[in-house]
């Protein structure tokens, strides 16, 4: 029972997180008729009241998820059965309404575009309420589970399938016998493992519970649940994910970054940017740096700069690819070419780095950029054996007249036999007529 109050709790704030997170970077007023309500979280979704008149409904998250009827009164539901018990879910006409109508005003005027809230795809917003449904259940027989997973850590095909039949119809009641065994250390390595794994099959209905164990003494079950969180990809699981960031233990601090590499969630970039900049442990910042060029936010590019000195070549390096996989984000718009000029003078300043790979992943990031203001520099890059076939291709992908009249000069003129044949060969054609 202490650990169900546990993950209720967990839940609880996980979620209120999220929901002032999103609300944050979607800068959404608060004050009008928006997704949460008339008032601070008012009653057209939230509640009937602040937070709704229980924290986010009538019971703790309403007497299902989020409000009387799964976020609230003015959403169309359907009836659906899950695990023998008859629960109800918002239809995708009703999110797509409510959506839509996400910042009208209490009149029901339009009030400026639609932010873009975690309401939006149906698909997400079914994970988040199966992972904070705290309706109260019965937990399976730990020994009906400790049979399931023990077959599942065999190597019998068919009891295994057998297993995974059995767990499905458990559901969620198998959680928290499942989290127990996780938590015990004379349970064998291989059921321990075959028991996260269930966990993860579970799937959002486990997330409350790894929430939890994610802030468990023990070091090797705190990294089973980021990893698990990780893997399962809730959003409800973000704000557990970031904190362990912040684990004394560098082995979970990486496994939440390389995580939130895989959730790619724009809100966890602060928090990578942290990682990278001041932690101790290199494969943290290789993991933070990689996990930055993933979460498509231009908040990144500043942190990855400076990773791009960092004492390590590994990080360097890292940075270096994440800079070049920002192209995209970067290709458009005032600050997005604010944004693309440091990303390119950053790369083009560690082509001179001391390390061969290093400069090559530099070299390589700009081709991927194709800025002709990087030309210059990479052309410099040929007078370096190692670097030369990196420096050709970037040449070569960046093309144009601007390329093409610099590596003509340097054919030219230049002093080594070796460099002008390479600028002779990243000359890029000229246009047709």
């Amino acid at each position: 029972m202490a650990i169900f109050r546990k993950s209720v709790f967990a839940v609880l704030a996980a979620a209120l997180a999220l929901v002032v997170a999103e609300a944050t970077y979607a800068q959404i007023d608060m004050g009008t008729t928006n997704a949460f309500g008339s008032g601070t979280m008012g009653a057209t979704t939230g509640g009937s009241s602040a937070l709704g008149s229980s924290a986010f409904g009538s019971s703790a998250f309403g007497s299902s998820a989020f409000g009387s009827s799964n976020l609230g009164s003015n959403f169309n539901t359907e009836t659906f059965s899950s695990g023998g018990r008859i629960q109800t879910r918002p239809t995708a006409s009703a999110i797509t309404g409510a959506t839509a109508a996400g910042r009208g005003t209490a009149s029901g005027s339009p009030a400026g575009p639609v932010p873009t809230l975690f309401l939006r795809d149906p698909k997400e917003i079914s994970a988040i309420l199966a992972a904070t449904d705290l309706t109260p259940v019965t937990p399976a027989d730990p020994a009906v589970v400790k049979d399931i997973v023990s077959a599942l850590a065999g190597s019998d095909a068919a009891k295994k399938n057998d297993a995974e039949r059995r767990l499905t119809e458990l559901g969620r009641s198998a959680v928290v016998p499942l989290a127990h065994l996780v938590q015990q250390e004379q349970v064998p390595e291989a059921e321990r493992s075959a028991a996260v794994q269930a966990l993860v099959r579970i799937g959002p209905a486990a997330v409350p519970m790894l929430v939890s164990m994610a802030r468990e003494p023990a070091p090797d079950v705190r990294l089973a649940a980021v990893r698990s969180l990780a893997t399962i990809g809730n959003r409800v699981g973000l704000k557990a994910m970031t904190d362990a960031l912040e684990d004394r233990e560098s082995s979970v601090r990486q496994a939440a970054a390389e995580g939130l590499a895989t959730m790619k969630q724009p809100l966890s970039g602060v928090a990578l940017a942290k990682v990278l900049t001041k932690d101790l442990s290199v494969d943290v910042r290789v993991a933070a740096a990689e996990a930055l060029g993933k979460v498509e936010s231009r908040a990144a590019v500043e942190p990855l700069v400076t990773g791009l000195f960092d004492s390590q070549p590994r990080v360097r390096q890292a940075s270096a690819r994440a800079l070049a996989s920002l192209a995209g984000l970067l290709a458009s718009g005032e600050r997005g070419e604010v944004g693309r000029g440091k990303v390119v003078e950053a790369l083009a300043m560690a082509l001179s780095d001391k390390d061969l790979s290093v400069r090559v992943t530099a070299a390589d990031g700009l081709a991927v950029l194709r800025d002709d203001r990087a030309v210059e520099r990479l052309a410099m890059l040929l007078e370096d054996p190692q670097a030369r076939p990196a420096a050709v291709r970037a040449l070569r992908r960046i093309g144009g007249a601007v390329t093409r009249t610099h590596l003509e000069k340097v054919a030219a003129e230049a002093k080594d036999a070796d460099v002008r044949r390479a600028a002779q060969e990243a000359i890029p054609a000229a246009p047709n007529p």
